[in-house]
């Protein structure tokens, strides 16, 4: 649901960002399309603050395996907007064509469930959270190849 985008932030020495947008028209579509007579009035607004604790989780979680956010959420009637260190892709774009060199060798993926495994253990651990949706849409790469985990919609 989040679209990413690459950018670069003034200021900074053209710093290097990745840019994550959430259209909230986007679920007036969806709604439509799901139309349902059992839905709440609230679904929408309810589903909106369901996304939004993706940035205000990542605001309170530091670790070098964990999406480090650079700016906290903004947001106006039409978008919700966060930036956070460059990514390229989610490990679920792999799968498409245009990502195919990206995928990484066997040796590459024991590492990445290495990173994973270790932020998973210092959620569990030191920050006392469960992820609760460990996905690949959830897992971004960088330039570097590390894999960053995001989509902390449920930590709880």
């Amino acid at each position: 649901l989040w679209s990413v985008f690459a950018a670069k932030r003034k200021g900074r020495e053209n710093q290097e960002v990745s840019i994550f947008m959430l259209d909230k028209r986007s679920w007036d579509k969806k709604k439509s399309e799901l139309d349902n007579p059992n839905s709440s009035p609230t679904m929408k607004d309810d589903a909106i603050n369901l996304m939004k604790k993706d940035p205000m989780n990542l605001m309170k979680l530091r670790h070098p395996s964990i999406l480090n956010l650079i700016e906290q959420p903004a947001e106006d009637d039409k978008y919700v907007v966060f930036i956070t260190e460059p990514v390229t892709c989610s490990l679920n774009c792999l799968l498409k064509e245009e990502f195919r060199e990206k995928i990484p060798s066997i040796l590459e993926v024991k590492c990445i469930v290495l990173e994973i495994m270790e932020a998973l253990n210092f959620m569990h651990q030191n920050a006392k959270c469960v992820h609760g949706g460990i996905s690949p849409e959830n897992l971004y790469l960088t330039k570097t190849g590390k894999v960053k985990i995001a989509g902390l919609n449920f930590c709880a």
